[in-house]
């Protein structure tokens, strides 16, 4: 009888061993699993099983999608856990996962764990911010509005004034957030005191006629537009 016992123990230790430790799933399981874990609001469980996805199938046909779905997965969870240990190790592990992608990728990755140390630790925040280059900001305002993030893309061109104020070329920024407020959110005040800038502080530069032209004809209704005359931009001949 003490043996039975014995034997049943260890059976089930065995059996509870392999169902820890678990069995290769298919791609499709793996994929399931993931979505599964998703529609519970389980999203640790979701990278996970991105994860032993990449692992055990590295040559897929899919790799580059399940490459950018479980940075996807990271991101989130980095904003889901924010303020915590755990949204900055997130936010780690997907710069990390980065490294290898494109610049414009790492970017925007930096600036994201930036804003979200912001509150926590400022001055590594402050750090990170500098690291990032004015073309670094503009790639991340670009994906921030692929992405439909106007506000968010309107926030990497602010920061980047904060951070370069005296770059000569920065009224390209200030323009580029007029342009948001006036073509995304509709919001003409606020983009015309951006236009208004464009003109003020930087009267000779390139965006000058354009910035004029915004401020006479946003928010009206497409025929009552008056168009720039392509004769008139061209500069006169020496």
């Amino acid at each position: 009888m003490r043996r039975t016992i014995v034997c049943v123990s260890f059976f089930l230790i065995i059996t509870s061993f392999i169902g820890c430790s678990g069995v290769r799933l298919t791609e499709e399981e793996y994929v399931a699993k993931a979505e599964e874990m998703l529609s519970q609001g389980n999203i640790e469980d979701a990278i996970f099983s991105y994860e032993s996805l990449i692992k055990y199938y590295p040559e897929s046909e899919k790799i580059n999608d399940y490459n950018s779905k479980l940075l996807e997965l990271k991101l989130e969870a980095a904003d889901k856990f924010a303020d915590t240990k755990k949204g900055q190790t997130y936010m780690a592990e997907a710069l990390a996962f980065a490294e290898e992608k494109a610049d414009t990728l790492k970017n925007w990755i930096k600036y994201r764990m930036a804003v979200m140390l912001e509150s926590s630790d400022p001055e590594n925040a402050n750090v990170i911010f500098a690291e990032i280059t004015p073309q670094g900001y503009n790639e991340a305002a670009q994906i921030y509005l692929q992405k439909e993030k106007v506000k968010e893309s309107i926030a990497v061109y602010e920061k980047m004034l904060e951070v370069y104020p005296d770059r000569e070329d920065n009224f390209k920024a200030i323009f580029m957030i007029g342009f948001n407020y006036s073509e995304y959110l509709q919001d003409y005040d606020k983009a015309g005191t951006y236009f208004q800038r464009v003109i003020d502080d930087y009267p000779d530069c390139e965006l000058v006629k354009s910035a004029e032209w915004m401020l006479e004809n946003m928010g009206k209704p497409p025929e009552e537009i008056k168009f720039i005359d392509e004769d008139e931009e061209k500069e006169p001949e020496a």
